[in-house]
């Protein structure tokens, strides 16, 4: 495992670490006022992603969708802890799925290419 891609896994358990922080917090901060709770979802499953497929390349696709959607599914299940003041939402993980299945469309050709010239991560 080159070192680019060891920073890129270790970027996408921070950002899991810090999704599922923010997702069972009462009041999560807002990060933007015009970015809603879907935009949220979708922003946060896009970015561990694209951080999953470069972290872990040698993954096959269906195994990082499998992961990244038992976390958005592990994220909803904490939300309906009342303890947590939240909501679970079948909606927010459709989001999550949408942005999963999105990123690894798009990446998995680019992934494709770079290791047949031999510049992969």
């Amino acid at each position: 495992m080159s070192s680019t891609t060891r920073l890129f896994a270790a970027a996408f358990w921070a950002a899991l670490a810090f999704a599922i922080l923010m997702a069972t917090q009462p009041q999560p901060p807002i990060f933007h006022e015009q970015l809603t709770d879907k935009g949220q979802h979708l922003l946060a499953f896009a970015a561990l992603t694209l951080l999953a497929r470069l972290g872990f390349p040698r993954l096959h696709w269906s195994l990082l969708f499998l992961g990244l959607a038992l976390a958005g599914a592990l994220i909803e299940l904490l939300q309906m802890i009342p303890a947590f003041g939240r909501e679970a939402s079948w909606a927010d993980m459709g989001t999550d799925l949408a942005a999963i299945s999105v990123v690894l469309l798009v990446s998995e050709p680019a992934l494709r290419l770079t290791e047949r010239r031999g510049s992969g991560f």
